[in-house]
């Protein structure tokens, strides 16, 4: 997918054919992945309290990275508004 958006940037042939293709697989292996955990844990019941806590381990790591992440675009937005309101 990477490789199509940056062919289809550029302007080469084909490039948002690759695009395109690589956005429909990461979607189609993400529904399928998906529906396994799903199936899983509804209906096998292969998640026990370990399986539990890591998928929640796992949620709470992910929010706090993009926080993490995010936090540093949000101040230096904010420097920038506010020292132009202080000019």
């Amino acid at each position: 997918m990477a490789i199509g958006a940056v062919m289809y940037m550029h302007g080469f042939s084909y490039g948002g054919y690759i695009l395109t293709i690589g956005f429909l697989l990461t979607t189609y292996g993400m529904i399928l992945w998906f529906r396994d955990v799903i199936i899983e844990a509804t209906y096998l019941g292969h998640h026990t309290k370990e399986v539990k806590n890591g998928i929640m381990m796992g949620v709470l790591l992910f929010i706090v990275s993009e926080i993490s992440l995010s936090y540093p675009y949000f101040e230096l937005s904010f420097i920038q508004v506010y020292h132009q309101l202080l000019k």
